[in-house]
């Protein structure tokens, strides 16, 4: 594995610090130990539920929340939802496995910027980390057959959302392009190359997407444009 060294983008000056949260054993130490080969990654803590989440954000730096949402005493959902409102600076990554109860549409609309699931490459995770301290938000593969997956393993009612729909159908035509590709996972860098623009320009397509479409992350507009179908 190849453990290579690339600065944040924010020029924190330390290891991005990640608190992993599973109720799996074995997730909690597989993969701080696989995490910490990336010198710029630091895994500060684990837990075991949401409930301690809520008291290690408070006891260490934290950047960035792995966070698995099926958890007993409290959930990832509510521990996202928490952390949106008292620690907004924390991003919230969910990462889960498809296998059981599907809850990550619940935990976007809460807050968290993303998801990954845990069958996910470590180099990816490393990866996906980063994007995520950087501002991005983060879809797992394919995110399009994952999120037709979830939702009909747990159908959502789908309300009528006239405004979201106008307000895509209202893009202009290099916007409704980036949001094409934005809907498909496809990070800022690849929508830049896929278009030929430059990454700042597409950074700013994205930002102006986002107020249009009154969506507070890229996952929040995925979720939103599958459930009016507007994809």
């Amino acid at each position: 594995m190849e453990n290579e060294l690339k600065p944040n983008s924010d020029a924190l000056g330390r290891p991005l610090r990640v608190l992993l949260a599973d109720d799996d054993d074995l997730v909690r130490n597989l993969i701080p130990e696989t995490l910490s080969a990336f010198q710029d990654i630091e895994v500060v803590s684990t837990a075991k539920n949401g409930h301690e989440v809520l008291e290690l954000v408070n006891k260490y730096t934290v950047d960035v929340v792995l966070m698995d949402v099926d958890m007993p005493t409290v959930d990832g959902i509510e521990a996202t939802t928490w952390l949106a409102r008292e620690h907004p600076e924390i991003k919230v990554l969910v990462f889960t496995s498809f296998g059981r109860r599907p809850s990550v549409m619940e935990a976007i609309k809460a807050g968290a910027v993303g998801f990954i699931t845990k069958d996910t490459p470590i180099t990816e995770i490393v990866q996906d980390l980063r994007r995520v301290s950087r501002g991005e938000s983060v879809l797992s593969q394919n995110p399009a057959e994952a999120l037709m997956d979830i939702m009909r393993a747990q159908p959502l009612q789908t309300v009528y959302d006239e405004t979201f729909i106008q307000s895509v159908n209202g893009l202009p035509k290099q916007l409704r392009k980036v949001y094409q590709l934005l809907i498909e996972g496809l990070s800022n860098k690849a929508i830049a190359k896929k278009l030929g623009l430059k990454e700042n320009t597409v950074r700013d397509y994205v930002s102006q997407i986002l107020a249009r479409t009154n969506c507070e992350s890229r996952s929040l507009l995925v979720v939103k444009s599958f459930e009016n179908g507007s994809f």
